[in-house]
């Protein structure tokens, strides 16, 4: 296992766990339930370090990567600065979630309006991550690129081979 296999197990867990605890904070306020409230902002907090797991694992999976031939540099210029982005609001969000959680532990009670907010600094990283999710597949899947990378010969088949007409 190198880093850039590191790097593709750890980023997982901002880009899936983000839209997750969003959707547990939706339900905490359907339910009108603090424990489920205080559940989405412990699991906002604990998004942050898994966040810096992925960037940190991502700046040594870099290294590996621009050894291998046809990897666009300004591909991977893109997806450092989009992962930085999605760091940065996952550490605001983090942030705000522990202070909101440490409150409450002091008697303080803050309300739906505290945890709302957090939710929506959650609801912006989960949006960056995603965005750098996006450029970091693309450094390896051209095809996840859009548009075409090369005319098709309509004489071929997609596989390089000739079709044969039925009519």
């Amino acid at each position: 296992m190198n880093w850039a296999h590191v790097h593709l197990v750890v980023n997982h867990a901002p880009v899936v766990g983000g839209f997750f605890v969003l959707a547990l904070g939706a339900w905490a306020f359907v339910r009108r339930s603090a424990e489920l409230r205080r559940a989405a902002l412990l699991g906002s907090a604990f998004l942050a370090p898994a966040a810096l797991l992925a960037f940190l694992s991502g700046r040594e999976a870099e290294e590996v990567v621009e050894a291998f031939p046809d990897v666009p540099h300004a591909l991977l210029e893109g997806h450092e600065e989009a992962a930085l982005a999605a760091l940065l609001a996952f550490a605001l969000a983090g942030v705000a979630a522990a202070a909101v959680l440490l409150l409450q532990r002091e008697g303080e009670t803050p309300g739906p309006r505290a945890t709302a907010l957090c939710l929506a600094l959650l609801l912006g990283a989960a949006g960056l991550v995603t965005w750098a999710a996006n450029l970091g597949g693309q450094i390896r899947h051209p095809e996840a690129r859009g548009g075409f990378l090369a005319q098709e010969d309509p004489a071929e088949d997609g596989r390089g081979r000739g079709r044969k007409d039925k009519d």
